[in-house]
């Protein structure tokens, strides 16, 4: 082959990747009519101005921490699993997700949809059912110890594991005081 065909057969082999990658996450896609991304798509797209300030202070700690966000790919595990016939579709709607949503709408998915144990299901029962409070009555450590409970709420769990619960807060309040 000639250098001109080599040349020739990349840029066309490059053109048709970049071509079904882009199928591969647009809405013309067939993947993305499943019922259940439907589903989680418009609980992305849902308003909690009442989450707003746990937010801003979720972003303060990663900001303080250095942490890579994975709340899109976080967004996924509150999913059934029935949707992810293999792992080539988890991927493509991690892709999806990630390419549509900020990460703020899929942190506040993962509020809404986490489990924070004992039967407690988004940030809000949490609330209540830990602190006896409504989310906007929450003390700054209050909403700090919530997202502490987010990685591992067994471990993180304040009536089990307090002083271990209590010593990561602590680590993050100090953390944001530094780098306000």
């Amino acid at each position: 082959m000639t250098k001109k065909k080599i040349i020739c057969f990349i840029s066309l082999f490059i053109v048709t990747l970049v071509a079904v990658f882009s199928f591969l996450l647009s809405d013309f896609n067939p993947t993305f009519q499943d019922e259940g991304f439907i589903h989680l798509q418009s609980e992305l797209e849902k308003e909690s101005p009442e989450l707003d300030a746990i937010i801003l202070l979720y972003e303060k700690i990663n900001k303080a921490t250095n942490k890579n966000d994975h709340s899109c790919r976080s967004a996924l595990y509150n999913v059934h699993s029935y949707l992810f016939s293999s792992v080539f579709t988890k991927a493509l709607f991690e892709l999806k997700i990630a390419k549509d949503y900020t990460k703020s709408q899929c942190k506040r998915f993962e509020l809404q949809h986490s489990d924070f144990a004992m039967g407690n299901i988004g940030i809000k029962n949490a609330a209540r059912f830990y602190f006896s409070k409504e989310l906007n009555q929450l003390t700054t450590e209050e909403q700090i110890m919530l997202l502490v409970m987010i990685k591992n709420p067994s471990l993180f769990n304040p009536f089990r594991h307090r002083e271990i619960l209590m010593k990561k807060v602590k680590e993050y309040q100090k953390l944001i005081k530094k780098n306000t």
